[in-house]
């Protein structure tokens, strides 16, 4: 029973010690395919591509006019623009309004307007802003406190859910929640989400280095009695 609670504690020192490196590597990995699925479509390895598109469907709405965009003749296709603007839109290019969701969803691209991040442009923000934040904790050697829940809720839930709410709501069909149209931008969908994802790492990660520090406790107290 001792060496089996030495075996424990063998363990969950070892992975208290890389734990942020392995969050670093996954993030960084869910980032760096969201980026590779257009790259893979340009260069003709379209099947690739292609899984990899149907992949990160589970986790992000992929709306093409939320979307960034590589190797095309502008980085995103907005759902409207003013009237002097010289951006295209989503349907002076692919024909598509925005308000069929399907269809702006299913949309990846061509050689003319390039290709698009398998995540859209507010879920670019948050997971490279949490990889930064990872990247400060770990080189603080894990030192920075806890951000307090009343923080974390003021700057990274309040801005996103603002926008996405309000952005959300407008674009329904409810008549009961009816309000002034709002379709964002890509400048306030990346403030948002660098917010979200930034403030939500400094809550989170001390936080788990907190529960480790209580599991390693308690399992040196098994292994001395």
């Amino acid at each position: 029973m001792k060496n089996h609670s030495e075996q424990s504690l063998n363990f969950f020192s070892w992975f208290r010690k890389n734990y942020m490196i392995l969050i670093i590597i996954i993030l960084f990995c869910y980032l760096l395919f969201a980026f590779l699925a257009p790259v893979l479509i340009k260069y003709k390895f379209s099947s690739l591509g292609k899984i990899i598109y149907v992949i990160y469907s589970n986790f992000c709405h992929q709306f093409a006019h939320r979307s960034w965009f590589l190797f095309g003749e502008q980085y995103f296709y907005p759902a409207y623009v003013d009237a002097d603007s010289r951006l295209r839109t989503l349907h002076d290019v692919f024909g598509v309004f925005s308000e069929n969701i399907q269809e702006s969803r299913e949309i990846i691209g061509n050689e003319t307007a390039g290709y698009k991040v398998a995540i859209c442009q507010r879920d670019v923000a948050i997971y490279g802003s949490m990889i930064v934040i990872a990247l400060i904790f770990q080189f603080s050697h894990k030192k920075i406190i806890k951000l307090p829940f009343w923080l974390w809720f003021i700057f990274a839930i309040i801005p996103i859910g603002i926008d996405g709410f309000w952005q959300l709501i407008s674009s329904s069909n409810i008549d009961i929640l009816k309000v002034s149209s709002h379709e964002s931008t890509p400048l306030i969908r990346t403030i948002t989400g660098v917010l979200f994802g930034f403030f939500t790492g400094w809550y989170l990660y001390p936080a788990i280095e907190e529960t480790f520090e209580d599991e390693t406790a308690g399992i040196i107290k098994r292994v001395m009695y």
